[in-house]
């Protein structure tokens, strides 16, 4: 059944590091940091998240701006997380970035609820977006230590990440089907107001942030349906541009399992065409545990 996802008070996005990132992404540029919880001490960590519980939150996305290796810095927090999931039945989303064996290790002993990870097929976009001198093949080895760990990770795509361009989504897609993830999610590249590249940028001539082009979301759609074995359940993101409509084939089809932020012209659709649905408040990648 599909499942609508409602993202807010009730299932918090929470930064480590503030609004700080080294990484400066330039799809981002540490503007989505803004929007999060800022926490920067463990205890800080602790009390927000025993405070979320009494005040009976679902769980947590602790996420937070990335190192120069791509990571997110975590190890500080890992004996804060292991507390809370002893003390409290939060359910924890943690982003991690391009972590090693080392953090890995460590993340088994604290068995988070979801792993969310991101995966880039295209060795071109890693340099232009993420500014990193690696490529497709260090995603394709996280999720194998993940998978070796029996941890439940879920891969993220964003459609369109280096400015709206075909930025190696099949690739990303048919490296995700040679494992066996519960859930995958697909976002797509949005605008952010004001976002500029500086000549400084990782690509020179990335001359701004853009928003995906809807044909070619779509087809990345198709061929996220057609390519992932159904085992792997697919859900659409919150990180999307509002214009773009969800194609109701995707639904029709019980291809698509979870959807984040549903328009109001979608949730009518569904209505109107008699489809069951369910709508939880939280992040989507909570399918996985289902």
């Amino acid at each position: 059944m599909l499942t609508l996802y409602h993202p807010g008070r009730n299932f918090l996005s929470v930064s480590v590091t503030d609004t700080e990132c080294e990484l400066k992404c330039q799809h981002c540029q540490g503007a989505f940091l803004k929007h999060m919880e800022p926490v920067s001490k463990p205890d800080d960590l602790y009390r927000l998240a025993i405070d979320h519980s009494k005040n009976n939150g679902i769980g947590m996305l602790i996420s937070g701006g990335c190192d120069a290796e791509g990571k997110v810095p975590l190890t500080n927090h890992y004996e804060t997380l292991a507390r809370i999931k002893e003390d409290t039945d939060l359910i924890l989303n943690i982003h991690t970035g391009l972590i090693g064996p080392n953090e890995i290790l460590a993340l088994k002993k604290i068995e988070p609820d979801i792993i969310s990870i991101d995966i880039c097929g295209s060795q071109k976009a890693v340099k232009n977006v993420y500014g990193l001198d690696g490529g497709p093949w260090d995603f394709e080895a996280l999720m194998a230590r993940l998978e070796d760990a029996e941890l439940n990770y879920v891969p993220h795509v964003t459609i369109g990440l280096d400015r709206g361009f075909d930025s190696g989504e099949g690739a990303a897609l048919d490296m995700i089907s040679g494992f066996d993830p519960k859930m995958m999610v697909l976002n797509a590249l949005m605008q952010i107001p004001g976002l500029q590249c500086s000549s400084s940028s990782h690509s020179p001539g990335y001359d701004h942030a853009t928003s995906v082009d809807a044909e070619y979301f779509y087809e990345v759609l198709g061929y996220a349906a057609e390519r992932l074995p159904h085992n792997i359940k697919l859900g659409i993101g919150c990180m999307r541009p509002r214009n773009l409509e969800i194609p109701f084939g995707l639904v029709s089809s019980g291809r698509l399992e979870a959807l984040a932020m549903p328009s109001g012209k979608f949730r009518k659709k569904l209505d109107d065409e008699g489809v069951e649905y369910d709508e939880r408040d939280g992040c989507c990648a909570i399918t996985s545990l289902d």
